[in-house]
């Protein structure tokens, strides 16, 4: 508790009250006023309070009186509060910073405020200075011994070192009231320290005059002179510095604090900005010398264990006088790189440097495996970078200069950069939906009153302002923001940014993998392929082991050990993919990760707590510290585990250098049911493991620490939050939460050979390279975002670095209102907080793929609803539902100019390379990738959306059925990459007319809001610049009016076409791809991270919620964006939906033998706009409504009248809820069927419904004649 009252001191240069009391030589001049003494006396003497004051004042007494006061508003901390931005310290707090600064609350200030008049006042009053005075000669423990003779002799006996240690006590003294005691000034600590040591160095010859000092008073032999009792002396007294009896400033100052003497005027002003920075950070000026690094003396220091930054500034002069930073110094051998005297213009610019060295050591930390001179000079360079700046007034953000890489990033526009200080000035009420009008403020009513269906619904409508922030950063939104009305572009989300940025090279590379395969197969056939010969080629064919044919699962396996072998292989084609999959994907990844550090993140946290660790415990006397973080209790022995293990964690994840790199996920239930084979290979493999020295790369400890790991080894699980712990502090757990996902996955110079041979590790590259890219492109893109891969916000600074706040700051922003902000209890308040930090930190894990995985994703329980969820997909899904997509088109451009676009695109000889060039466009936005790789629109149908590394036994079976259905039973693999190919088309266009019109001026307002709502905003000339840009490419790159290129822009002038992998301004392309992902998926609705509750994607809820994220999907996409558009086409798209639902409807009717006919045309459009998908999540509810009030309930019988004769089966209810209870109620049936031994045509049609692909339309002949069989 002690060393918390560690505060800011200027020393005896720093700031000086004037002292206001009247000049004691004056008094003798002016007549004395005995009255008033009188009443002086008076009051003291009959005041108990005035006189406890003065005897704790400066006694020892008062040391836990004042640690008492600090205590008793521990709980009343709140780690935001800023006292000089307090109101009710106005004046006070910048007149006497070293009263406030370190208060944590508002009520601890107005304590001290309140103290601080009340000494002010006491000391007008002599007799309370001088009672204080007294108290500290005569009543502390050094004072009691060094005067009371028996109290000596009873305490300290015939000791020889008695004087010295009453000196150390003297100094044990001081020290506990310099800390406790803020009045304490510098002089009594010079003082009270001189007494001490002179007692001490004089304990000799002190002892030799004390009568009671035995050896020399009873000694005959005694020749040490005359013998003196130190006791008789009757001057013995204490010299120190009197009380101070200024008077303390009663009405707040109103002049300014004058620049520190000896102090540049430029470091003054540098000072602020750092301490505007870093308003935690202990800055000790002129009160406290440097420290001796190697017999040198060294000024100016950071310390990270008490976050304090102590500067001598006339010891950095001294630097500079003696020349010491043009010398050549070494640090472990290692030089240093001097500077020349003319690099700096003059001594007070050196001394800015300093200090911008000192604070540069704070920003960045040492680097793994960075040696400390290489770690020196790099610091040298950022701070004398900014130095060089300053002359030339170039306004950086923050005090420290960034890294290079940094710094270019910085000064060009990042396309996932956030405006933090734009949104920081808005109000919590400007960060919302669109509410301009009747029809948008009925879409945030809706959204209000159902959010908890969406996790971005409830930061907008119930979340903190930092929240709200936080979520608009992660999440896409179909809805229009109300900020987007003023032309403000929504943020480019982490949602959109993990898949944009790296997976058209996915694409491309499993693209070219199976086109290696039908390569190799002609060439063993030595003939071209044709009609279904060659569908053995193709994806949901390619584990048939067939005769002379090469399938992609054997290319590759096969490309995965030429990886291995550095891209060698007997097979020339597969040597030569094995290139070009490290050339066009892995090394790409590789190149993002170095520039990010992704991998040194977490160690860099780590490695700073581990630090932490060694200073707190180099202490001899420390044996036990308790982590103000975490609560947790550590020993000597818990911090060298820790250290030992970060030291592992950083000799293993080394810097991403590998050419050949292939991604190890290792095989759960291989490992599992073969552990003992499992661990003796690899700890064989870890033993023989050699450095380019020859030398073991593992010892033994390394190999015991780390197999263990791999028992419990899942990295799909989900993070385990503890709600106790502040977000963002994991990595100071004991068990160092990060630690086992790096040693488990990153064992790097092994020879994984042996271990992909024997099963243990994926060797199926598709498999390896999906996974790869939905686990660490979520990485990049939060580390892009935020700073970090956990969207902790660890490194952000109130948006300087353009990154979003993340978790710390949403937590802080909490904390900082607190329960009075939102009229709570404290309790109401502490429930409110952990609801809104459980939703933020599930949201990180959602946009990471693995919220609701369970903590065993290979267990049977996951592995059953996954199977689930396929056989439901496999008996269900007919197909022809998505017709209903032809709908959606319209609302691009409306009806007729969608239809005349239409006419011209594929109506004539250009219609195979206009679509091939729009399939080009698409996937490079990462749209119509279904038939490419599995992540797509299909699987969120299938509801296996979530992360998986393989699949294994039944499981794979199920998935192969999976992938089999959707790309040639249904066909609706075929189909989404077709009509999302036709959307990206008729997109890419619109988006590129509008941005046209807003260059000259023409576009409409809601045109302008559409754009902002995509990610392209016009509020700012930077942002119009923005649009500018990627207009030049287009007429530069692209084909279509405005270009003048070729037959597009004379016979295609509906149509346009950006050609974006030709574009050189990787920014304009980023952004106008992330704007075309964003609209197909309206358009086409796909469904989004925030468009269903997170509880539908865990286990259980995303077996209830199968097929139900797209109705909800539909609500948000379809009703309410139309809604909010102002363009007219809500209407157009409604009846577009339920006229091609109606068709939809009759080819079903007669699929079943229905009487369509039968039906009236209320029933027709009804059940039309239902299969359209016009009601959305509504119609699911009118479903669920009716089935379980027996058809009494619901829009046919309540609103419209159409009433059933009949109610509902048990299958029916079962079935509203979830498909799996429609499952459940056909077994039930049958079995209820065998039970009794009747069996009809109705046991028959149970069955049926039960067979795979029974639904396909085009072999619904077939299943009739199976069915009849049956009966």
């Amino acid at each position: 508790m002690v060393n918390r009252f560690n505060r800011i001191k200027f020393g005896s240069q720093g700031v000086k009250v004037k002292d206001l009391i009247t000049n004691p030589i004056q008094d003798r001049f002016e007549p004395v006023d005995l009255k008033k003494d009188f009443e002086k006396v008076t009051n003291f003497f009959t005041d108990p309070g005035m006189m406890s004051r003065a005897i704790t004042d400066r006694t020892v007494i008062g040391i836990p009186l004042d640690i008492i006061n600090y205590s008793r508003f521990n709980d009343d901390a709140d780690e935001r509060y800023n006292p000089f931005l307090d109101p009710q310290l106005k004046g006070w707090a910048n007149q006497f910073p070293e009263k406030f600064f370190d208060s944590r609350s508002p009520q601890e200030s107005a304590f001290r405020l309140s103290a601080m008049k009340q000494k002010a006042n006491d000391l007008k009053n002599p007799y309370f200075a001088a009672t204080s005075l007294v108290s500290e000669i005569f009543l502390d423990p050094s004072s009691i011994l060094l005067l009371s003779k028996p109290l000596r002799l009873a305490m300290m006996g015939s000791n020889p070192n008695k004087f010295s240690k009453l000196g150390g006590l003297v100094i044990s003294e001081e020290i506990g009231k310099q800390v406790s005691d803020r009045d304490r000034t510098y002089t009594d600590a010079i003082v009270m320290t001189a007494v001490g040591g002179a007692l001490h160095k004089l304990n000799p010859i002190l002892s030799k005059y004390d009568k009671r000092y035995n050896k020399h008073r009873y000694d005959p032999s005694n020749d040490k002179g005359v013998i003196i009792d130190l006791d008789d002396l009757a001057d013995v007294s204490r010299t120190e510095s009197g009380v101070s009896t200024k008077v303390l400033l009663l009405e707040p100052p109103k002049i300014k604090t004058p620049t520190k003497p000896n102090v540049p005027k430029n470091v003054t002003n540098l000072l602020k900005n750092f301490q505007n920075e870093y308003p935690t950070m202990k800055i000790v000026i002129g009160g406290k010398s440097g420290k001796l690094v190697g017999g040198k003396y060294v000024p100016a220091y950071y310390s990270k264990h008490n976050d304090e930054m102590v500067l001598d500034i006339d010891g950095i002069k001294q630097m500079w006088k003696d020349g010491r930073p043009f010398k050549v110094n070494t640090i472990n051998g290692e030089k240093i790189i001097p500077f020349k005297k003319k690099d700096f213009r003059d001594i007070n610019e050196w001394v800015d440097f300093v200090l911008r060295h000192e604070f540069a050591h704070k920003t960045y930390k040492r680097r793994p495996n960075e040696s400390k001179a290489a770690y020196e000079n790099r610091i040298n360079k950022i701070a004398y970078k900014q130095v060089v700046d300053n002359r030339k007034d170039i306004q950086r953000i923050g005090s420290t200069m960034l890294d290079d890489a940094k710094v270019l990033d910085q000064e060009q526009y990042n396309f996932g950069k956030f405006e933090y200080e734009l949104f920081q000035n808005m109000k919590w009420e400007d960060i919302t939906y669109k509410n301009n009008d009747l029809k948008s403020k009925f879409v945030v009513g809706l959204t209000k009153a159902t959010q908890v269906l969406s996790p971005l619904d409830f930061f907008i409508h119930s979340g903190s302002k930092t929240g709200k922030m936080f979520a608009i950063n992660l999440f896409n939104s179909p809805l229009l923001y109300k900020f987007n009305m003023d032309g403000i572009n929504s943020p480019d989300t982490v949602e959109s940014m993990r898949h944009v940025m790296f997976g058209k090279d996915l694409v491309k590379v499993i693209d070219e993998g199976y086109k290696v395969a039908e390569r190799l197969t002609v060439k063993l056939q030595g003939k071209e392929r044709t009609g279904l010969m060659k569908i053995f080629n193709l994806k949901g064919f390619s584990n048939l082991k067939l005769k002379n044919v090469f399938t992609p699962e054997m290319v590759f396996k096969e490309t995965t050990y030429a990886r291995l072998m550095k891209n060698k292989h007997d097979i020339p084609e597969i040597a030569e993919y094995a290139e070009f999959v490290g050339n066009n994907y892995f090394k790409l990844f590789k190149d993002k990760i170095n520039q990010q550090g992704l991998f040194f993140i977490p160690l860099i946290k780590m490695e700073d707590f581990a630090s932490t660790l060694k200073e707190i415990f180099a202490n001899p006397k420390t044996k036990v510290w308790k982590n103000p973080n975490t609560k947790e209790e550590w020993t000597r022995a818990d911090a060298n585990k820790y250290i030992k293990r970060i030291d592992l964690e950083i000799k293993l994840a080394k810097q991403l250098d590998d050419d050949f790199f292939v991604p190890v996920n290792y095989r759960w239930d291989q490992i599992s049911t073969r552990w003992k084979e499992f661990s003796s290979l690899l700890a064989r493999q870890m033993a023989v493991a050699r450095d380019t020295k020859g030398r073991r790369i593992f010892t033994d400890d390394d190999i015991i620490e780390i197999i263990p790991n791999f028992k419990n080894y899942s990295p799909d699980a989900k993070p385990v939050y503890d709600k106790n712990i502040k977000p963002g502090m994991l990595y100071e757990l004991k068990g160092g939460y990060f630690s086992k996902h790096l040693k488990t996955r990153y064992l790097k110079d092994i020879d994984y050979k042996p271990l992909f041979k024997a099963g243990f590790i994926e060797d199926n590259l598709e498999l390896s390279m999906s996974y790869y890219f939905r686990s660490i492109g979520p990485d990049i893109a939060m580390t892009e975002k935020f700073g970090d891969p956990y969207g902790y916000g660890w490194f952000f600074d109130g948006g300087k670095n353009g990154f979003a706040p993340g978790l710390m700051q949403v937590g802080d922003d909490l904390q900082k209102q607190g329960a009075n902000y939102y009229g709570l209890q404290r309790s109401e308040f502490n429930k409110r907080f952990n609801i809104e930090m459980e939703k933020a930190e599930a949201s990180v894990s959602l946009v990471k793929n693995k919220w609701g995985l369970p903590d065993n994703p290979n267990g049977y329980a996951y592995k059953t609803a996954t199977m689930i969820k396929i056989f439901n997909n496999v008996r269900m899904l007919t197909g022809l539902t998505q017709i209903a997509d032809i709908g959606r088109i319209i609302t691009v451009d409306g009806l007729i100019a969608s239809s005349t676009k239409l006419i011209q695109a594929f109506s004539g000889g250009m219609a195979r390379s206009i679509f091939d060039k729009g399939f080009k466009e698409a996937k490079l936005s990462f749209q119509a990738i279904d038939w490419s790789i599995s992540s797509a629109r299909s699987d969120i149908i299938a509801g296996n959306d979530t992360l998986r590394s393989s699949f294994t036994g039944a499981e794979q079976i199920f998935q192969e059925l999976n992938t089999f259905a959707f790309r040639y039973g249904n066909l609706q693999t075929p189909w989404n990459a077709f009509i999302k190919t036709v959307a990206t088309i008729f997109i890419q266009g619109k988006l590129l007319d509008i941005m046209e019109k807003m260059l000259k001026g023409r576009a409409k307002q809601w045109e302008i809001n559409y754009m902002a709502g995509l990610g392209i905003g016009s509020d700012t000339p930077i942002k119009r610049k923005f649009i500018d840009d990627i207009m030049k490419e287009y007429r530069k790159y692209g084909q279509g009016v405005g270009t003048e290129k070729g037959v597009y822009a004379r016979e295609y002038d509906k149509l346009k076409f950006p050609n974006t992998d030709l574009w050189e301004n990787s920014d304009a392309t980023m952004k106008f791809r992330l704007a075309i992902n964003k609209e197909v998926d309206n358009v086409i609705v796909t469904p989004g991270l925030s468009d269903a509750p997170l509880f539908a994607s865990t286990v259980l809820g995303s077996v209830l919620f199968q097929y139900k994220k797209f109705g909800l999907g539909y609500t948000r996409r379809v009703l309410y964006r139309g809604l909010q558009m102002e363009d007219g086409r809500f209407l157009e798209s409604l009846a577009a939906l339920t006229a091609l639902g109606m068709i939809l409807d009759a080819i079903r009717a007669k699929q079943t033998n229905a009487h369509y006919s039968n039906k009236t045309l209320r029933e027709k459009i009804l059940d039309g706009a239902e299969r359209g998908g016009v009601g959305g999540m509504f119609t699911d509810i009118d479903r669920l409504i009716m089935a379980f009030t027996n058809n009494n309930v619901g829009v046919r019988p309540t609103i419209l009248g159409i009433n059933k004769p009949y109610g509902t089966s048990m299958k029916r209810k079962m079935g509203s809820v979830a498909p799996v209870g429609s499952t459940i109620g056909e077994v039930g049936e049958i079995m209820y069927d065998w039970g009794r031994g009747r069996h009809n045509h109705h046991t028959a049609r149970r069955i049926r419904r039960l067979i795979p692909f029974n639904n396909l339309w085009y072999a619904d002949f077939l299943f009739d004649k199976l069915e009849k069989g049956l009966y």
